[in-house]
């Protein structure tokens, strides 16, 4: 596979209180891997990297925050996102609180438009 498909790093976590948490990280140049109650091993096609890579431009990833943090003290999710890709970097992380945009009208969450772009990655629901 070519290389201008392939991040130079990827790291993303999603830990709710009632699913726990689970992982999804680069494991070498071509492989994820998703840590859960299993681990499983997913070498996305070239196709498939093309696509996320627009998705995740579309939402506009690459321009989130540091951190989005609201603080709730019973059930609640944290997130995190570290990926590097062609001189792209995004850092961010989050607790109970969802990046947001507004598509038309429509109040998006950012965060759920690239879970979905993840799950059409590898098939992996990460929420």
């Amino acid at each position: 596979m070519t290389q201008e498909v392939l991040p130079e790093k990827m790291y993303i976590s999603y830990y709710s209180a009632t699913k726990g948490k689970k992982v999804l990280k680069l494991l070498n140049k071509t492989q994820l891997i998703f840590i859960s109650s299993n681990n499983k091993i997913i070498e996305p096609s070239k196709k498939e990297w093309e696509s996320f890579w627009e998705k995740i431009e579309q939402i506009g990833i690459w321009d989130l925050e540091e951190s989005y943090n609201r603080c709730i003290l019973t059930d609640g999710y944290k997130w995190e996102i570290n990926i590097s890709f062609n001189n792209k970097i995004i850092e961010s992380t989050g607790t109970n609180l969802d990046p947001t945009l507004y598509i038309g009208n429509k109040l998006i969450s950012v965060l759920d438009k690239f879970l979905d772009a993840i799950y059409d990655l590898t098939e992996i629901q990460m929420d």
